[in-house]
């Protein structure tokens, strides 16, 4: 008999049942388990760390605080120094109230000091006699120290000449006429220690229409206290000898393409606005500014004259293209290497980049890697093409170009979410026929995927030697450390998961991008925009600021690019969406806002009073170097102000064959002119008609070569920065650079000292029709006393200053000094 009642068979057949259901259970799971290895990992991933709006929360106070220091530590500057000797030490330092004393007194008690000009002699005459001061002080010193090696002299050079310049791609071809340098040289006295000499150099003159504190009387006056502090170092003396030139015309490029020399261009470049505007005032050098200019320029001087590993002995043979690469992070540290060691730093980086991907990457993620590479192009682009089309309606629907103007930081207000819109779109789109378990990869694909568009844009741009390469080496160390520290936290879990990203590696990753990045973007954007106010109308200036706001914003911000695969796609696109309504709504505001000019941002408006002394026609010149709106408006609100029988104002063409505007060619080639016919003022009598003369002598023409020599005789007294230009094929001249070999427009523009009123030229011309025939030459200066308000209290008799001084009181009253003139005649 069986021992099984139905209830026993009962309760063991359901067993066996559940049995086989767990058992099957068991095998499906482990089929879904080997089928999408990476679902489960997923969700214990996403349950292990922190939620995306809560990882947002926790990075914030970094991406806050880092960009808000490195602005402070950029613009940072020393404590000026107002005493000439420390007052603990006693020894001479470097004294900002010394610097700007003398600049205030070039810049303001003497003014506007324009090549040619009386105040551009009284400036040369007082920085003269600052040189022998400084002179008399180094003998005295040698006086109460027998022993002590130091000599000092001091020469006013004198000379005339002449050489090619080019400037925008325009050959311009300048004439010099007894124009002065003020020489210090300082030294040991020995023939050894003036063999390999530092030369330092500022400009003692001013451009037409500002009084040049910072530019470039401040330098002046750094120059002159170097010398002093010196001087005044008890038992100091030079290995080298240190010579400073004070010059009327000068640009370091000169040097280095006319002598062959090296060295360094330094200039003061932050807040640009007033820039070759009648604002460049002492009282608008900011604190320190001074301080820190005099302190680099005592430290690199002191270095290459006093210190035995000084580099002066090499240096002085001929100038080689650099090959060293330097930087400084955030005014404190600065790096030096050379390209040789960029080349070891970006190889070794980029082999243990390799390395490490090899060792954390399954061989399925190649793919997706390089996808991601697609992608982080992809965003640039976005970004880019977001940017740009936002810049389009600006300047074009909206008619609201150069609304940032006013303030550095206003385009990443403006442009900055486009831009952003556009990097994220791009990822959108780059997992849109993505499975979601790949979609959910892509965050670690992306992070790896920057990193290599970082060291890859470092490797590309050092095969070409560009300096530039550096900054994608240092981002790309930023994200290498951050995939480092990733590796090691995964390594150091329960379950080894090489594409989980952890917190802690964005804040590593963005560390560097949020410092360096942020150190560039406002250094570039400090430069930039004040420079969009003189570029011209025609320039894309909305385009070019847009399209430096989205590649600034992407380096900066790169790590949002990983960051946003934690979302999911439809909240993905729900914040592309936002963000794309908000920069709509930001841009509308920016298109309401009144002028982007105000009186510490103004709009350069450049104005001319014409005479023509063959025609007694007199004519007023109107041009602007931007292209915002409201231009027209202004001219026409003049004409009809400064007119007794309104003329309409004429758009002039702006092209070589100007000649209206030559006194200031090339750059004329950015301005936007119109021209308003003028009436003669009644009983005026130009007192340049018989004084003004360009005369052709020795005018000879050779009919076996269908040549002809001439020699051109200019006389202009009372008339400074003459300009000559005319067509012809130039086979030989007077100039020292030889003639375009063609048929060509040639311009030459000349410069003298004050009181100097004649110049020449020599020309052999070739004459193809076998013939000679008549050579136009269009030739034009401005008169000495003719500038306002360079001029003010020694005007020059005539309706031109009469007009300035009205013209100037009524832009000043209808814009709220938000347009500073350049007024010429």
């Amino acid at each position: 008999m069986s021992n099984f009642n139905n209830h026993d068979y009962y309760t063991a057949g359901q067993r066996y049942i559940e049995y086989e259901l767990a058992h099957d259970a068991a095998d499906a799971y482990a089929e879904r388990t080997r089928a999408e290895p990476a679902r489960s990992s997923t969700r214990s991933r996403r349950s292990a760390r922190f939620s995306t709006a809560l990882s947002l929360l926790i990075l914030l106070p970094l991406y806050i605080y880092l960009p808000v220091w490195t602005t402070k530590q950029h613009f940072r500057l020393p404590e000026p120094k107002v005493e000439q000797y420390d007052m603990y030490s006693g020894l001479p330092q470097m004294s900002e109230k010394a610097i700007l004393a003398h600049a205030k007194y070039l810049s303001e008690d003497i003014g506007f000091r324009t090549v040619g000009t009386r105040e551009h002699a009284l400036g040369d005459k007082y920085v003269h006699e600052q040189a022998k001061l400084i002179q008399a002080a180094c003998q005295e010193a040698v006086k109460m120290a027998p022993t002590r090696r130091l000599e000092c002299e001091v020469w006013r050079q004198e000379g005339s000449g002449t050489h090619r310049f080019d400037i925008m791609g325009k050959p311009v071809y300048k004439v010099y006429e007894k124009l002065s340098n003020i020489v210090l040289r300082i030294s040991d006295g020995t023939r050894a220690g003036k063999a390999h000499a530092l030369l330092l150099n500022a400009h003692v003159d001013s451009t037409a229409p500002s009084p040049g504190a910072a530019d470039d009387a401040m330098s002046v006056g750094i120059l002159l206290e170097l010398a002093r502090v010196f001087v005044h170092t008890p038992d100091w003396q030079p290995q080298h000898a240190i010579s400073g030139i004070i010059l009327s015309d000068t640009d370091f490029r000169q040097f280095q393409e006319y002598r062959n020399l090296t060295g360094l261009d330094m200039a003061v470049v932050g807040d640009s606005y007033l820039y070759h505007t009648r604002k460049d005032l002492v009282k608008h050098i900011q604190p320190g500014v001074a301080q820190h200019f005099a302190e680099n320029v005592y430290a690199i001087t002191k270095y290459l004259i006093d210190s035995p590993d000084s580099p002066l002995p090499k240096l002085a043979h001929s100038y080689t293209e650099p090959t060293s690469i330097y930087f400084s992070v955030i005014g404190r540290w600065f790096f030096l290497y050379s390209s040789d060691t960029a080349w070891l730093i970006s190889g070794t980086m980029f082999a243990a980049s390799l390395s490490m991907l090899l060792g954390t990457t399954d061989s399925n993620d190649v793919n997706l890697i390089l996808q991601a590479i697609l992608g982080v192009w992809g965003s640039l682009f976005g970004a880019v093409l977001a940017a740009s089309v936002a810049a389009s309606i600006m300047s074009r629907v909206f008619g609201a170009g150069m609304t940032w103007f006013s303030n550095e930081y206003s385009p990443f207000v403006l442009y900055g979410p486009p831009a952003l819109a556009g990097a994220l779109g791009a990822q959108y789109f780059l997992t849109a026929r993505t499975s979601p378990t790949e979609a959910r990869r892509f965050e670690s694909a992306t992070l790896q995927a920057t990193h290599l568009f970082n060291i890859g844009s470092a490797m590309l741009l050092q095969v070409y030697n560009l300096g530039s390469s550096s900054l994608f080496t240092i981002f790309s160390l930023g994200s290498l450390c951050a995939l480092l520290v990733n590796t090691f936290l995964n390594s150091m879990s329960r379950r080894v998961d090489w594409t989980n990203i952890h917190l802690t590696a964005y804040a590593v990753a963005q560390i560097i991008p949020l410092t360096v990045g942020t150190e560039l973007a406002v250094g570039m954007m400090s430069i930039f925009v004040p420079l969009t106010g003189r570029m011209g109308e025609v320039a894309p200036v909305e385009h070019i600021i847009a399209v430096m706001t989205a590649v600034l914003g992407f380096f900066i911000f790169s790590l949002a690019l990983p960051f946003v695969h934690r979302l999911r796609r439809s909240v993905l696109l729900s914040t592309i969406i936002s963000i794309s309504m908000a920069s709509a709504m930001i841009m509308f505001a920016f298109a309401l806002a009144a002028s982007p000019f105000d009186a510490m941002h103004q709009k350069r408006m450049f104005v001319l009073h014409y005479e023509d002394l063959n025609t007694n026609e007199h004519h007023l010149h109107l041009a602007a170097a931007d292209g915002a709106p409201g231009f027209s408006e202004l001219v026409h609100d003049i004409s009809k102000q400064f007119t007794q029988l309104f003329h309409q104002p004429v758009p002039v063409l702006m092209d070589d064959n100007n000649a209206d505007w030559d006194i200031i060619y090339p750059f004329s080639q950015f301005l936007t002119p119109y021209k308003i016919p003028l009436p003669p003022a009644f009983g005026y009598q130009s007192p340049f008609v018989s004084s003004f003369t360009v005369k052709s002598v020795d005018d000879i023409y050779n009919y076996r070569t269908n040549t002809r020599s001439l020699k051109l005789v200019i006389k202009h007294p009372g008339v400074i920065w003459t300009a000559l230009a005319f067509d012809a094929h130039v086979l030989n001249w007077s100039i020292d650079s030889p003639p375009e070999p063609r048929f060509t427009r040639h311009h030459i523009k000349q410069a003298s000292f004050y009181g100097v009123n004649e110049w020449e030229l020599h020309l052999t011309i070739a004459v193809p029709s076998g013939r000679p025939e008549k050579v136009r030459f269009d030739f034009m200066g401005i008169m000495e006393k003719g500038s306002w308000p360079g001029k003010k209290h020694d005007p020059q008799d005539g309706p031109a200053m009469m007009l300035f001084e009205d013209l100037d009181a009524y832009v000043r009253q209808h814009t709220g000094d938000a347009v500073d003139l350049m007024l010429l005649g």
